[in-house]
């Protein structure tokens, strides 16, 4: 069987458990997407996925969009330049090859993350299931809609048969999503996990000395990583009452202010490593970081910063997990709000509990493989 993905780290990283599952389970598992992220891939997820080419990394053919357009979803990301980028130019950049290494390595099935559609096109041509795993909220019907009209569009123009999506995979609790927004898809439950390094048992951040103090995870990700917006945001928490651990995300840990002791600069780091002993996530909005902190059960304030953080945002909110900021400079005083305010850390526990009674991955591995037995033996 064979995962497919954009190659944006956050919407890669939620497969891993589902990846590992069925790798423990004795199957053969591939990943389309860029070849660059083998060496990522092998370290933060498992040494026996086989990584199967499909074009440059995203934030390459992201640039190259802009540049040659003038638009992209990092500078006017509404539906149809989304949509553009995610079912046309990524399919452009990627699927022949993608195409080429999948009908070599003949997978079974195909699970693509929400916002991959050479995964959908390779499954077409293969004449094999494909279904979706999300890593965030049900997107809006404008965006599907635009997104499908674009993927039949590319169909067409490659010969490819647009084939029918199996079921949703999805990791998102109930307690986050919309009312009155669902996807129409057959769904099938999971457990999202926070995310570890493969083969490793997490390696706890010391707690701070003075348990007096309190301690954030200032984290934008891997793609909102600006230092200027970074560290306005570490300068708004107050110096006597705060510890940071602040995410520079990328390998180095590109630390200014690191004169400061009560400022600790890490590179990429399993989020599984920093939340031990973290009394509240500040974040971009990214569904991964979202996601993780609420298993963990603490409570966030969100800058979104661009991509799908406001609405990641505004269903964090909404749900009494979070607080939303649009200046780096409000941080500080939204962090003391969260922290006063105890409905934040009772809304918190409460969607921990909603996710902790998911069925986890080994669980969902298994109902997926019989599904597809049944399926060769009609």
């Amino acid at each position: 069987m064979a995962f497919s993905s954009t190659g944006f780290v956050g919407h890669l990283v939620p497969m891993f458990p589902l990846m590992r599952a069925f790798v423990v389970a004795g199957h053969e598992v591939a990943v389309i997407t860029s070849p660059e992220l083998e060496p990522f891939i092998h370290r933060e997820a498992s040494e026996h996925l086989v990584v199967l080419p499909a074009g440059p990394p995203a934030g390459v053919t992201m640039k190259r969009m802009g540049e040659r357009s003038g638009v992209s979803p990092a500078i006017e990301p509404v539906p149809p330049v989304i949509a553009e980028f995610f079912a046309g130019q990524q399919v452009d950049a990627g699927f022949e090859r993608a195409r080429h290494e999948a009908t070599v390595w003949a997978p079974d099935v195909i699970i693509g993350e929400a916002m991959d559609y050479i995964g959908l096109l390779v499954a077409g041509t293969l004449g094999v299931p494909f279904y979706r795993h999300s890593f965030g909220p049900t997107r809006p019907r404008i965006l599907t809609e635009s997104l499908d009209r674009v993927a039949a569009g590319r169909a067409a123009a490659l010969g490819v048969p647009l084939t029918a999506t199996e079921a949703l995979i999805d990791i998102f609790p109930a307690g986050l999503q919309a009312e009155g927004v669902a996807s129409p898809l057959r769904q099938i439950p999971l457990r999202p996990e926070i995310h570890h390094r493969a083969g490793q048992i997490p390696a706890q951040i010391p707690p701070a000395g003075d348990p007096s103090r309190l301690r954030a995870l200032v984290t934008f990700g891997t793609v909102f990583t600006d230092p200027l917006v970074r560290d306005a945001a570490v300068d708004s928490m107050d110096p006597k009452h705060w510890d940071l651990v602040i995410t520079t995300g990328t390998d180095d840990d590109g630390a200014t202010g690191s004169s400061h002791p009560e400022r600790r600069y890490v590179p990429f780091t399993p989020l599984g490593d920093l939340l031990p002993g973290t009394d509240l996530v500040i974040t971009a909005g990214g569904a991964g970081t979202v996601l993780s902190a609420l298993i963990a059960g603490i409570p966030m304030v969100i800058l979104p910063l661009g991509a799908d953080h406001d609405i990641n945002a505004a269903r964090a909110e909404a749900a009494g997990v979070a607080v939303v900021v649009h200046d780096p400079g409000e941080i500080g005083r939204a962090a003391t709000r969260v922290l006063s305010d105890p409905r934040h850390h009772e809304r918190s526990r409460i969607i921990a509990e909603q996710i902790a009674a998911l069925p986890n991955a080994d669980v969902v591995a298994a109902r997926l493989t019989t599904e597809l037995e049944e399926r060769h033996e009609q």
